[in-house]
């Protein structure tokens, strides 16, 4: 089972060795230097509220595919967005 985490994404409750390590190489081929945002951008302040942010993801599988699906023709998903997306796949 997955929770949306109050700043920008995801945690996880149970993980596997597997997942874990392609988790591990996700990240630090996201945190290589971005083309599009560069290095001194600085980070806006979030008008999601606390409400938006709470609860469990009660279909994890949906609300990835509709990540993946949003990220198909997107480089940038707004914290905004993400809990949009959330809510609307569950």
């Amino acid at each position: 089972m997955i929770y949306p985490n109050l700043g920008m994404g995801i945690f996880f409750t149970t993980m596997s060795d597997e997942d874990r390590e392609r988790l591990r190489e996700l990240l630090r081929s996201l945190s290589q230097p971005s083309v599009i945002l560069g290095n001194g951008v600085p980070p806006r302040v979030s008008t999601v509220s606390r409400a938006d942010a709470q609860g469990p993801v009660t279909n994890p599988k949906a609300a990835i595919q509709a990540m993946v699906d949003f990220f198909e023709d997107r480089q940038i998903l707004s914290r905004e967005e993400f809990f949009r997306i959330l809510r609307k796949n569950q």
